[in-house]
């Protein structure tokens, strides 16, 4: 058997190896211990440079922007020779470069978002889509279906710890007051200059380990007690004899700085950045308002200094257990062999079989495929018709798959207007994203004038269309199809077209061999309230239903897929 070939690419430029680096940097050197893994990492000059030895390393001139031509062919060029099973892009830039790029149909692409980013874009087109804190996967839920929690995590430390009195003796600082830590690049997003400046005036010490293009100005805020001590190779040996880790960013991903602190059981008082903000106690997150609001936390936060430790103790256990880089390496290897596995059972639907992103449990589709003891694919999509259905078949069908699950309906047995065009949802691009904005004005503005009435009306998928469309799927999967019944809607004035189409399915699977219709209009119609979460979508409870009744017609008949 192959092994599984991996390329993460990393665009960032400059000479600093930063948070995201290193946290590829690890992932790299963990998931190439497993022999049945191909590891390949593209990235700058300095990256490369320090690249794990069982990495497979090539250099890109990643200082260029990402519109560079030249930096696009390179990379091109390096995916046409690998020929990856996963591409995995780390940041924006990587993802616009790998978004571009021209791939095998069974490539997968994944996307790590490692820090907070205002404007994310375009994320459908990858397969999956990690963030590295809570926070960060809050805002994909809002950009990507795909969206899903992988926290970084950091080597277990097993060097040299000094204690806080070689600390003092190293620095020449007082040993009765505490001694806090800030450690990273000396960049304005750090706002190292607030802490600097705080702790001037506060009875602590302070140092500040890093290097970076804000030390020229930091070094204005130096005294005895607030020391700037360059980049130290020695960092968690250092943490674990200070009083507290001081992070005081406008915005973070998941700091390493901050795991490594809680790891070693060293305290961290933090601004509400990603990470910090879920991870921490409210009684030890810096105000960030302004300068003072957080000199004023920070002050108030050394009060209870002593109780720091007792505070943090569930932060301690938790990145003790859960953020290291073996857990982080063992989910995404998970996660790449969820999208390279050849799936068993095919879903193909609208909006209730992706569900919604409201949804707190299971789709009907994860409950038949764990019952079975299958692998599946979801192709669910919003406001699709059996039209994305051919398309979906087309890119997903394959030998391996046993079953093909068809759910539509919702949409197709619309009504809308004759003279409307319909733009398909998949595969999406920004042309057809236009077209649609287009489309759904013209509609707009067409019920206002009345076109409908002057053109006539006709449902989205005219019911003819929707039986040559399915029958299509059924002939070429040469496998057992489920037609899955259109559940009602609360808007009680679409359900006679609705029943419409249901009938046409009972028709299509009477005519068909290993072909069966799965019935749950009426055990909809009779449970309106607990098996909806809004008026068109289902709650967990009619996931369930539907996905008991599919259960049943499966196991009542000899398919294969019961083996």
């Amino acid at each position: 058997m192959k092994p599984l070939r991996i390329l993460h690419i990393c665009a960032s430029s400059g000479d600093i190896i930063g948070g995201m680096e290193n946290q590829v940097l690890g992932l790299c050197a963990h998931l190439a211990k497993d022999t049945s893994t191909d590891v390949h990492l593209a990235g700058g000059a300095t990256l490369a440079a320090v690249a794990p030895a069982k990495v497979q390393t090539h250099q890109l001139p990643t200082e260029h922007s990402r519109r560079n031509k030249d930096l696009k062919r390179q990379l091109q060029e390096l995916v046409s020779l690998l020929s990856p099973q996963v591409i995995h892009a780390h940041g924006l830039k990587a993802a616009d470069l790998t978004r571009k790029l021209k791939l095998p149909n069974d490539t997968k692409r994944v996307i790590t978002i490692h820090g907070y980013k205002r404007k994310l874009r375009n994320l459908e087109s990858f397969d999956a889509c990690i963030g590295v804190s809570k926070e960060i996967v809050e805002t994909l839920k809002k950009q990507s279906s795909k969206a899903q929690l992988i926290e970084n995590g950091i080597e277990r430390y097993c060097g040299p710890e000094y204690s806080k009195e070689a600390i003092c003796s190293m620095f020449g600082l007082p040993k009765e007051q505490p001694v806090l830590l800030c450690a990273g690049r000396l960049a304005e997003v750090k706002r190292f200059e607030w802490v600097m400046r705080a702790c001037r005036d506060l009875s602590v010490s302070l140092l500040v380990a890093g290097q970076g293009n804000q030390l020229s100005i930091l070094e204005s805020h130096t005294s005895k007690h607030v020391q700037l001590i360059g980049q130290r190779r020695d960092i968690q040996a250092l943490m674990s004899g200070c009083d507290a880790l001081v992070i005081a960013s406008k915005r973070e991903g998941m700091s390493l700085s901050m795991i490594e602190a809680l790891a070693l059981e060293t305290p961290v008082l933090s601004t509400r950045v990603s990470g910090a903000a879920t991870l921490l106690p409210e009684n030890c997150l810096l105000g960030d308002d302004s300068e003072k609001s957080f000199k004023a936390s920070l002050a108030s936060a050394l009060i209870k200094f002593n109780k720091l430790k007792s505070l943090q103790k569930q932060s301690f256990d938790y990145a003790q257990t859960q953020l290291n880089i073996e857990q982080t390496a063992r989910k995404t290897r998970q996660l790449y062999d969820a999208l390279t596995t050849k799936p068993e059972l095919l879903f193909l639907g609208d909006c209730n079989t992706c569900g919604t992103k409201q949804l707190s449990g299971k789709v009907y589709a994860d409950i038949v495929s764990e019952s079975l003891s299958k692998t599946h694919i979801n192709c669910g999509q919003t406001m699709s018709t059996t039209r994305e259905a051919l398309r979906f078949f087309d890119d997903h069908m394959s030998e391996d798959v046993s079953a093909v699950f068809i759910q539509y309906g919702l949409v197709d047995s619309w009504q809308t207007i004759k003279a409307a065009p319909y733009v398909l949802y998949y595969p999406d691009t920004r042309l057809r994203r236009f077209c649609r904005r287009w489309v759904k004005k013209w509609k707009k503005y067409g019920r206002k004038l009345g076109i409908g009435r002057l053109f006539g009306m006709q449902h989205q998928v005219p019911i003819m269309e929707y039986i040559s469309n399915i029958e299509t799927i059924i002939k070429r999967a040469r496998c057992p199809v489920f037609l899955i019944e259109t559940a009602p809607n609360h808007d009680s004035s679409r359900n006679p077209a609705i029943g419409e189409y249901n009938q046409a399915l009972a028709r299509i699977a009477e005519s068909h061999a290993d072909t069966t219709c799965i019935k749950c209009f009426n055990d909809f119609s009779q449970k309106m309230t607990n098996y909806y979460q809004d008026p068109t979508h289902f709650s967990p409870a009619g996931h369930a239903c539907l996905a008991e009744n599919i259960i049943e017609q499966i196991k009542a008949k000899p398919y294969e897929l019961n083996k």
